[in-house]
């Protein structure tokens, strides 16, 4: 036969019926890229998370496993014969190597333990998923050679191995992307983050916090997820046919969306509960929901990506976590397979339409120039269209919140990301912990009032270490290097200015053009004394100040601003004030006056340090909002 398959459970992977022999050595061929797979990073979206969601997913999976008997599928591996007797893998390698870093953690938590014995398990996982018949050759083998280099470390990791200083890591440490989780910064190449990172979890999982802690948990998840997740194994008998059918199943047809994946477990389950192959209430809310989507993805880059964000938030808030997106599918299988009646699969499939619904409406708001909501977010996102914290006001407008109480939510989220962005740029940290509890607060109430979760969330904004006092936030006022080269940069001294001025003014302003930002001490115009004594003065060519009091925002134009006078300072002072008429361009600064030096600017700047704290409080909160 040209090709064998089987379905099988990891733990019988190794010994499967479709080998020749039941001693295969499995090889990650030249043909494949070095292991690509991570952990993510607590505050960044960008960095790639899917060994993270593999994780979260089976001990998810294991702890509701006693509830239902249906497996975990973990996907395809195809594979081939190679010349030299071996498995060839010519799809599968980053499960399969990550597969490889989970079990040799959980042989490592094992050998560490002195209270339990744990001889037989351990030398079952080694001969199923580490080693070769001999005992001594790694199961798994990669052509490229720091991979390798790891894989042999992990196929015989005792638990006695210090993971972050041994010498043996030497060659994993350096040159490589750092990433985070639950605290804890990790460092090296992917393979060695992810092996370190999965003793960590599995630590923290089944609490193991020195030799004497017991195993058992440990134990009952290793022999859960041997005997029920699940491989769909393919054997083919040439590297030909192999890159054939991986290249036929990864290249044609649309990749799943989250969306997806969302709409096919719920009908799945639908079936399995009523028998019906076809209901028009599912077809219909799940009608509207992608057209919805659509329309919400017409600008986006990758619409997929937008897709699988836009699901994944939609699901964080329903559940009260943080969820990437590359864990969703884990988290719909968990919650639509407790289930048990067609009313409950329908309202949840209704939360998804009613959600998705309402964000578009906010979206549209915002592409049409709508003033209300807009003025308040432009702070937090200003390069972006529509920001993060747009999933807690989706659920407020989804929860049926007053206007006052949306306004209010909104000015405390701003006052949190102007004044945490200015002084320590952690408000994305601080947000992914916020946005899914409170989310889930906000539609799950349990008798708390908007206003008792609004003023919840001021409290969380206020405590955080990174929300600085009055003092600390002047600082670092003085201290942050405020360009307005990029287009980011402007927009967010743009927006911040807006948000000083108030909202009403800023719709007025907003509709007659302004919104541009230039620096008064201009390029090509000042001097300085000479301390070398050669001349009076020297003209500092491309030199001016970027503290926040030199920044100002001006109406008309970009070439009506360009040509404003670099010089005499008189002259450019007066043209500023002239197209200046926000709130920053008080005629205490610029009204009359023929120079502007640092001392202005010093002057300026404690001033605007002064309206941030007085309108953007450390607590987040003013009494006045209420209004």
């Amino acid at each position: 036969m040209l090709v064998r398959t089987d379905v099988a459970p990891l733990g019988e992977l190794k010994q499967n019926q479709i080998f020749s022999n039941d001693d295969v050595q499995f090889v990650i061929p030249s043909i494949q890229r070095s292991y690509q797979w991570c952990i993510g990073h607590d505050s960044k979206e960008n960095l790639n998370d899917s060994a993270f969601a593999f994780i979260e997913d089976l001990i998810r999976f294991s702890d509701t496993a006693d509830r239902h008997d249906e497996p975990y599928f973990l996907g395809t591996l195809i594979v081939y014969n190679s010349h030299d007797g071996n498995v060839d893998v010519m799809d599968g390698q980053q499960r399969w190597t990550t597969l490889t870093a989970l079990m040799a953690a959980i042989h490592y938590l094992l050998d560490g333990s002195t209270g339990d014995d744990t001889s037989e398990i351990r030398n079952n996982l080694k001969r199923k998923f580490l080693l070769r018949n001999d005992n001594q050759t790694p199961l798994l083998k990669s052509k490229v050679d720091l991979d390798n280099e790891m894989l042999n470390i992990l196929a015989s990791l005792s638990g006695d191995i210090d993971l972050e200083d041994d010498p043996r890591f030497k060659n994993q440490h350096e040159g490589y992307t750092s990433y985070r989780r639950n605290g804890v910064t990790y460092k090296g190449r992917n393979l060695y983050i992810v092996s370190r990172f999965f003793v960590n979890r599995l630590k923290k999982e089944f609490q193991i916090v020195g030799p004497m802690s017991s195993r058992r948990r440990l134990i009952q998840f290793y022999d859960t997820i041997s005997k029920r997740v699940m491989v769909n194994l393919t054997l083919s008998r040439s590297s030909r046919l192999a890159y054939r059918m991986f290249i036929t199943a990864n290249a044609r047809g649309t990749p799943l969306t989250n969306f997806d994946i969302l709409r096919g477990l719920v009908l799945a389950r639908n079936q399995a509960i009523t028998g019906e192959e076809n209901n028009d209430d599912f077809n219909n809310t799940f009608n509207v929901t992608e057209h919805f989507i659509d329309e919400i993805v017409s600008e986006a880059t990758s619409p997929n990506d937008a897709i699988d964000k836009l699901i994944a938030d939609a699901l964080g808030i329903y559940v009260g976590e943080r969820i990437s997106k590359a864990s969703v599918l884990g988290h719909l299988e968990d919650e639509i397979s407790g289930f048990t009646r067609q009313d409950q699969l329908l309202l949840f499939a209704h939360y998804f339409m009613k959600y998705i619904q309402s964000y578009s409406k906010i979206l549209n708001f915002h592409r049409l120039g709508g003033m209300n909501y807009h003025s308040y977010i432009c702070y937090a996102s200003p390069g972006k269209k529509m920001p993060q914290h747009t999933v807690l006001y989706t659920a407020a407008v989804l929860s049926g919140w007053s206007e006052a109480n949306l306004t209010g939510l909104l000015r405390i989220i701003m006052c949190f990301f102007i004044r945490t962005d200015i002084c320590t740029k952690t408000a994305t940290k601080k947000w992914y912990s916020v946005v899914p509890t409170f989310g889930n607060s906000i539609l799950n109430p349990s008798g708390e009032s908007p206003e008792a979760i609004i003023r919840r969330l001021a409290r969380s904004f206020s405590e955080y270490d990174g929300n600085p006092d009055s003092d600390e936030l002047k600082a670092a006022v003085h201290q942050s290097n405020f360009s307005v080269a990029s287009t980011s940069s402007k927009s967010r001294m743009v927006a911040l200015f807006y948000a000083l001025e108030g909202i009403q003014y800023y719709i007025k302003k907003q509709q007659q053009g302004l919104g541009k930002v230039a620096c008064l001490m201009p390029v090509y115009s000042w001097h300085l004394r000479n301390h070398y004594g050669y001349g009076d003065e020297t003209i500092l060519v491309g030199k001016y100040s970027r503290k926040l009091g030199n920044i100002f925002i001006l109406s008309g134009t970009r070439s009506e601003i360009e040509g404003i006078s670099e010089s005499p300072a008189s002259t450019r002072c007066a043209e500023f004030f002239e197209k200046s008429g926000i709130y920053d361009s008080s005629e205490f600064h610029l009204a009359g006056i023929d120079s502007w030096g640092y001392e202005d600017i010093d002057e300026r700047t404690d001033w605007l340090a002064d309206c941030i704290n007085d309108d953007f409080p450390q607590a987040c909160w003013k009494d006045e909002w209420r209004n």
